[in-house]
């Protein structure tokens, strides 16, 4: 990553951050649009490390020449003009679980468009009727926002105007969207544009079809120092606190250095090519159960129908090749040779009953899906026999009871008597 693409991508990362805090304000009847942020700063409320380093950024005037020009709570997003660069950016913030964005994650792997990609594309086009030619554009988010960022620059109406898209640990595509993305002229100069980075064992990027080139891919190394004591490693590795330097109570406002893709990213990129080959159907069901996963606010009873699900349309063959594959292993590895904190027993000890419930559920589902199949075969030879049998008698009976002077009436009769027996 060069240093102009770094110091890009930070201030877009930060100016995201701040949009969750800003959204919180649109009921303040104080707060007239456009405002300068440092008129704003005092009156954003965050929570714990995400505070910590927006104030860094702040004393080191990050926002000083930042003014806020709209905000939309509905879109989830935040409309910003940096003066000295004279830019105006869009920044979406992350998954909205009280909106239902997760689900609609789950639409975006197996529709050409969802309602809140929609959403967000009808609001950049109409802020973009107002701003001034000479205006240079950039759309980012991060998680759900990376991926209205990424369906701006492709679809948006006004998508010539983005200088740059940054996509921040945003998710991939469908098979429907990729096919739409193909037909447009601007296709190869718009993705270009777009710039993805995630965190080095982050799952949400890998789903569904990725729509960033290679060389404008980028793996951050995770901040664990930022991780507290208890905290859901998967979760974690998704924040985007977590790309950031220093520790929880002195995060500073640079990105972590590069890296490699991780194995837990890496298993669930191959989950997600898994899953991206299913029949329609079976994908659809696949996706809102892992996007479910995902959400983290199942009852254990929730949890065990969807975890019936993934294996039922997935099939016992799909999850064997996970486990048994190199990103399967790599996982295994990790988690156990990592741990979170100084669980690392617990971790390999759940991940051990993990397997053994899985492969127990999985014979179960070899057991019955078998069972039935014989269950079925069984009923149609038995089936297949009696009518077999039904007609034969019935043929005899009809040659047995022919009356030779009137033949057709007692062949009538006959036959009125055999279907009385049947009903």
């Amino acid at each position: 990553m060069d240093k102009n693409t770094r110091d890009q991508a930070t201030d877009a990362a930060l100016l995201v951050l701040l949009a969750q805090g800003i959204l919180k304000l649109k009921e303040d009847p104080s707060l007239h649009l456009p405002v300068q942020m440092s008129n704003l700063f005092a009156k954003i409320e965050s929570e714990g490390r995400k505070k910590v380093l927006l104030e860094k950024a702040n004393q080191a005037g990050a926002f000083k020449q930042v003014q806020v020009l709209d905000l939309n709570d509905e879109v989830g997003a935040v409309l910003y003009c940096l003066k000295k660069t004279r830019t105006y950016l869009f920044a979406f913030c992350s998954t909205r679980q009280d909106r239902g964005e997760w689900a609609d994650n789950a639409q975006g792997m197996y529709t050409t468009q969802s309602p809140f990609q929609k959403m967000a594309a009808d609001y950049f086009d109409r802020k973009c009727e107002s701003l001034p030619k000479w205006a240079r554009v950039i759309v980012a988010g991060h998680s759900k926002g990376g991926n209205k960022a990424q369906f701006i620059t492709m679809f948006a109406d006004h998508r010539q105007r983005i200088e740059r898209s940054f996509s921040f640990n945003g998710q991939g595509f469908s098979h429907e969207a990729m096919k739409e993305i193909s037909l447009l002229k601007d296709a190869a100069k718009q993705r270009e544009l777009l710039t993805l980075i995630a965190g080095e064992n982050d799952t949400v990027h890998p789903m569904g079809l990725r729509l960033a080139l290679e060389d404008n891919t980028y793996y951050i190394r995770t901040n664990r120092r930022v991780f507290e004591a208890e905290s859901n490693f998967i979760v974690e590795d998704h924040s985007l606190v977590t790309m950031f330097q220093g520790d929880g109570g002195d995060l500073r406002p640079f990105l972590q250095e590069e890296t490699e893709q991780g194995p837990v990213s890496r298993f669930s990129q191959s989950l997600s090519e898994a899953m991206m080959d299913m029949e329609p159907e079976h994908l659809r069901k696949c996706t809102d159960g892992v996007m479910a996963l995902m959400e983290g606010d199942q009852s254990a009873f929730d949890y065990v129908d969807i975890m019936a699900d993934l294996i039922y349309y997935a099939g016992p063959e799909v999850f064997n090749k996970l486990k048994n594959s190199p990103e399967g292993e790599a996982l295994r590895n990790y988690l156990k040779g990592q741990g979170i904190q100084n669980a690392k027993e617990e971790v390999s000890e759940r991940l051990e009953r993990f397997w053994n419930v899985y492969e127990a559920l999985s014979d179960e589902v070899r057991s019955f899906a078998a069972d039935s199949l014989e269950d079925v075969k069984r009923l149609m030879r038995t089936s297949f026999d009696r009518l077999t049998d039904r007609n034969r008698n019935n043929e005899n009976e009809s040659i047995k009871g022919i009356d030779k002077e009137n033949p057709k009436k007692t062949n009538c009769q006959i036959k009125k008597r055999a279907a009385d027996k049947r009903f």
